[in-house]
């Protein structure tokens, strides 16, 4: 990583200052808001401003007792490493991973140390439309990913992670975007969200290196069965031949009959209401737009 980002990123925080002088917890009124879930870090604490993306260096020396976030969460390891549990998995982040978490997921860290330096995205649904825009139709866990973090429903499946140290342009790309956060001014919010957009679709051409929950490989056994139902699969008899009669057994069924029949086996689509309600929670227009059929990537 560049020398002067990390630099400025290993400075000790006063909160850190503060557990190294015995403080024993986190600074719960940095993250949390009076009244609301005991255990929700508040957008409105760490997003200031009308921002819809800002970062934050992790914070060092304490444990960070199990929590959820009212916005989506990237973690970049930028040196060290340090062992998180998301939803109940253990992970840990060594330098150059990258941590997706949609604001559904649960989170927990353990006690880092000096060296040990990552940067927190703090990032609200609203900053992805360009996103999810460039991504178009394709296929994908990532665009999932985007999906799940555009709704209010938890689906499962609420993080990615990436062991992509030794990819240059994905390395580049979060660089440019934590400087950006720190330096940028005219444009900052649209190069910001072109610079995600590009590591987005920077990350969809490395989906080896991508590890996920347990749900969301399950999950994609249904979308490998809706494709080969879409592409024609057969569900009755044929008719037998020279016969304009249809043959007893199982009745025709449409196409589009057949891909809501998977869809139901499969998934739990987000109502049209939930999603309306999920714009106008964050302030942004509605777009309307399919989940689609999306392959998600073995573990």
């Amino acid at each position: 990583m560049n020398a002067a980002l990390l630099q400025k990123l290993s400075v000790v925080t006063d909160e850190e200052k503060a557990i190294l002088a015995g403080k024993e917890a986190v600074n719960r009124a940095l993250y949390y808001s009076p009244g609301g879930p005991s255990n929700e870090i508040d957008s409105s604490r760490v997003l200031t401003n009308g921002k819809l993306i800002d970062i934050r260096p992790n914070t060092r020396f304490v444990h960070f007792p199990r929590h959820t976030h009212s916005f989506v969460e990237f973690i970049y390891m930028c040196s060290g490493q340090t062992t998180h549990f998301v939803d109940g998995q253990k992970i840990v982040l060594k330098q150059g991973d990258l941590l997706f978490m949609n604001q559904h997921a649960t989170q927990e860290i353990l006690p880092a140390s000096m060296n040990d330096i990552g940067v927190n995205f703090m990032i609200l649904p609203a900053f992805f439309d360009r996103t999810f825009q460039m991504m178009g139709n394709r296929d994908n866990a990532l665009r999932d990913f985007i999906i799940s973090c555009l709704t209010d429903t938890n689906r499962g499946g609420n993080y990615l992670y990436f062991q992509v140290a030794d990819v240059l342009p994905v390395q580049n790309l979060v660089e440019n975007l934590i400087w950006l956060q720190l330096f940028g001014e005219k444009d900052r919010r649209l190069l910001s969200q072109n610079t995600m957009a590009l590591l987005f679709l920077s990350l969809m051409n490395y989906t080896d290196k991508i590890h996920m929950a347990k749900s969301s490989w399950e999950r994609s056994t249904g979308r490998q069965a809706l494709r080969t139902l879409q592409k024609g699969a057969a569900w009755r008899r044929p008719p037998s031949p020279g016969s304009s009669k249809k043959t007893p057994g199982r009745p025709s069924r449409s196409s589009s009959w057949k891909s809501a029949s998977v869809r139901r086996s499969f998934f739990s689509p987000t109502p049209s209401s939930r999603w309306m309600t999920s714009r106008r929670r964050w302030g942004t227009r509605t777009r309307a737009f399919s989940t689609g059929s999306s392959s998600a990537v073995p573990v």
